[in-house]
């Protein structure tokens, strides 16, 4: 049987990508991204110690005194808008891993973030019947100079998982200062105040919203996201994210 020119074009494609990472393992032996070490692989990004160190949570967080919220109708203080979903704190080797990421562009490294916060999501067990994923989005501009929104990514693969509807409800119109130039919490709410709009082809009236995002620091983002989403008929918001800056 004769094999079709685009399964072939597709054997030598997987072909060349296998010899390039054998080749590329032997002249740049792969290093931790966080510690340096050496590893197997240069897509396991950390080794076995910098893995082992990552604590996964096992609660859901208020967003304004982070106390410990274990179900997931409770609120701690009313006015904070939403439920914080931290896979697990800003620690080694996750800043590593994150600034990889967002500025190296080593984009499969989330493939383990999204692993990371899919483990925490199921070990909460939030009700995801009626959930739908909400992606923070960047500013057309940045996402151009970046080439990916990185919490699209990880709403792409938590949404593939619990097989829940992707929704692009948000939309930013303002192209702000990175908030990890900001060190002020104040200066950073003032950063994101107005930045969001309701995406008008969207429809989240009544929809408890997954509202994902790579790192919370002041929540500021979270914030102001969450209550653009509550203009417009989101009954509840939880913000996941995976990891939490202290």
């Amino acid at each position: 049987m004769l094999v079709s020119n685009h399964t072939a074009k597709k054997e030598v494609r997987e072909m060349f990508a296998r010899i390039t990472e054998k080749v590329g393992d032997a002249f740049f032996p792969p290093r931790c991204v966080a510690c340096h070490a050496a590893i197997d692989h240069q897509y396991a990004f950390v080794c076995q110690k910098c893995f082992d160190a990552i604590e996964l949570n096992t609660a859901l967080y208020c967003p304004i005194c982070m106390g410990r919220i274990g179900n997931p109708q409770t609120l701690c203080h009313r006015n904070a808008g939403y439920l914080l979903a931290p896979a697990t704190f800003y620690r080694d080797p996750i800043p590593a891993l994150v600034h990889h990421l967002k500025y190296k562009g080593l984009i499969r490294i989330n493939t383990l973030a999204s692993a990371l916060l899919i483990a925490y999501l199921k070990k909460i067990n939030l009700p995801f019947d009626h959930c739908v994923f909400v992606p923070i989005p960047l500013h057309p501009s940045r996402q151009r100079e970046r080439g990916f929104n990185q919490a699209f990514l990880l709403a792409q693969q938590c949404a593939a998982y619990f097989n829940r509807p992707l929704v692009p409800a948000l939309t930013r119109i303002t192209k702000t200062k990175q908030q990890a130039s900001l060190r002020d919490p104040a200066q950073r709410y003032a950063n994101v105040t107005g930045a969001f709009v309701l995406n008008p082809a969207t429809t989240i009236r009544g929809s408890t919203i997954i509202l994902i995002d790579d790192v919370s620091t002041s929540g500021a983002t979270l914030a102001v996201a969450a209550h653009t989403l509550k203009s417009g008929g989101a009954r509840k918001i939880i913000g996941a994210v995976v990891a939490k800056a202290q």
